[in-house]
């Protein structure tokens, strides 16, 4: 990996901390405040903590952006003490904006105030401990991580209500440091995304007979897949057009694989891989099911509403994510696994009616990409607060 040359640019330096930038949704918002904050008023460089390079890592020399690995291996100890030596080698830094998990964001939030850094700041992208199937070695590492994340972050954020609660507790509206930052995206991708989508379906094999039900996530527990599975067999029964298409990889995937020929829907599953076109898929998609046990956002539900495609979620998607007036439909997966796959089946009849100005809807929606830049600006210093090196 080269570093980009730093300039004698008088804006502020500030240093994301984040595992890497692959496929997922944290990434791609990163990635799309990148490219918009070209040659801007910051100057925005990472530091990775994965070893394995995410696919958008191509992206950045190209943007000007700098970028550092120094991968976590071992005890977190070790790592943080290498991370002290980094900010001072290659500092000052204006900020640390940290994109980890609660209690990783608290510790090295506290190593950047211990060297100074003015500016630290703790993003929360998930609500983890909102869900049901959550270990007790994770709420533990949140629960502490809320005081010394209070210590030692000057600004605490959340995508969402259930996401700034995480780390900030309930009363987080009476603290100055804490505040929602909704994400913002550029929705031109979706501009051609019915062609492209018209394109995918053939290549997946799909006629225009087929109604297609689509997930893009990974597969990991958190997103509910089995579930997902076992409700569109019962969709598949009162369907049997119904098509299952599931966009992304994960540990899960043999899991998964296993559990459609259990039940008898392995040739209606199609495992389509990872996508740099999701605008696509959501355009190809008939109905877009999102059964999370927890969402920080739900980032891929704005995405399908932007694509003109209705959405059935669970409880665990925070309401921030439904944009589009009657654009998405709630159900509990409490309520079992035979109620959503009929939710399925009622909502694919339904999918006839005309949805061509969603995605105009979405664009002039709080997930605009300029009101996001805005509102990020104001975390960060307005200067670089010494003589560029």
């Amino acid at each position: 990996m080269s570093d980009v040359a730093l300039t004698a640019s008088r804006a502020p330096r500030v240093l994301h901390l984040i595992g890497s930038l692959g496929l997922g949704g944290i990434e791609t918002w990163l990635m799309h405040v990148f490219r918009k904050s070209r040659g801007g008023e910051v100057d925005h460089e990472v530091l990775f903590f994965n070893r394995e390079r995410g696919v958008y890592e191509a992206e950045l020399e190209p943007l000007g952006i700098a970028s550092y690995r120094l991968p976590l291996q071992g005890a977190k100890l070790s790592w943080l003490t290498k991370f002290r030596s980094f900010l001072r080698n290659h500092g000052p830094f204006d900020a640390v904006h940290a994109h980890a998990l609660p209690h990783f964001n608290a510790m090295a939030l506290a190593v950047a105030a211990a060297c100074g850094v003015p500016n630290r700041i703790a993003h929360n992208h998930s609500a983890r401990t909102n869900g049901t199937n959550v270990s007790r070695s994770l709420r533990l590492k949140t629960s502490l991580a809320r005081p010394a994340l209070a210590a030692f972050a000057t600004h605490r954020i959340g995508i969402s209500e259930p996401a700034v609660t995480e780390i900030a507790g309930t009363s987080w509206r009476k603290a100055d440091d804490a505040s929602i930052l909704l994400y913002g995206f550029d929705f031109s991708p979706f501009d051609g995304a019915d062609e492209r989508g018209s394109r995918k379906r053939r290549e997946l094999g799909l006629t225009l007979d087929h109604r297609v039900v689509g997930s893009v996530g990974r597969f990991v527990k958190v997103k509910n897949h089995r579930f997902l599975l076992q409700a569109f067999a019962h969709c598949a029964r009162r369907e049997p057009e119904a098509r299952l298409v599931l966009v992304g990889e994960g540990p899960l995937e043999a899991e998964l694989r296993a559990l459609s020929e259990e039940l008898n829907i392995a040739d209606r599953v199609v495992f389509a891989g990872t996508t740099r076109d999701v605008p696509a898929f959501m355009a190809m998609f008939d109905l877009f099911c999102l059964p999370s046990d927890s969402e920080g956002l739900g980032i891929v539900a704005v995405e399908a509403q932007a694509g003109g495609t209705p959405v059935l979620a669970s409880t665990g998607v925070p309401s921030e994510a439904f944009v589009v007036k009657g654009g998405a439909r709630i159900i509990d997966v409490q309520e079992g696994a035979e109620a959503w796959g009929a939710g399925m089946a009622e909502l694919l009849g339904s999918r006839d009616d005309d949805r061509s100005d969603w995605q105009a809807l979405v664009e002039e929606s709080k997930f605009g990409l300029d009101r996001c830049i805005r509102e990020l600006r104001t975390y960060y210093p307005q200067s670089r607060a010494y003589s560029a090196r």
